[in-house]
């Protein structure tokens, strides 16, 4: 007698609208207010996750990349529930990408600019992530060390 195995499958989500272009429905520069608090779609390339947007121009869905993502959970805090009617802006940067330099587009709360290990927010023209002066006892600045 043949045993047979039980598969397993995991329903895909799909969400409906029409993805916003880059370049003409979205550019660097633009607001975006976010919402929905989205939802993770197997795509061409992998998962995505999917935001509902309001642009200038209408509504539209967006793919957030991850420092995207982790832009917002630094602002906003880890539920995306929370994210629904942020502004956020609208960043382009270009990027290699398969062999290819293409205007990669990123969201960041206002305040927040691309550093080294990705968007940092700007305190006074400071990165956050900058050490803040020491004052001593007499109220001087100490020296850096």
């Amino acid at each position: 007698m043949e045993t047979r195995k039980q598969m397993k499958f995991n329903k895909k989500e799909s969400v409906s609208g029409t993805y916003a272009k880059k370049g003409q429905d979205i550019n660097d520069g633009d607001f975006i207010t976010i919402n929905s608090a989205g939802k993770i779609v197997e795509g061409q390339f992998g998962s995505q996750n999917v935001f509902e947007i309001k642009t200038a121009k209408g509504e539209f869905l967006m793919s957030f990349n991850q420092t995207s993502i982790n832009s917002l959970v630094d602002a906003f805090g880890e539920e995306s529930e929370n994210w629904i009617g942020k502004k956020v802006a609208v960043h382009s940067i270009k990027q290699n990408v398969a062999g290819k330099f293409i205007n990669v587009y990123y969201v960041a709360p206002e305040g927040y600019e691309m550093g080294e290990n990705g968007f940092e927010k700007i305190i006074k023209g400071t990165t956050a992530e900058e050490e803040v002066p020491i004052i001593g006892e007499d109220g001087e600045v100490m020296p850096p060390f």
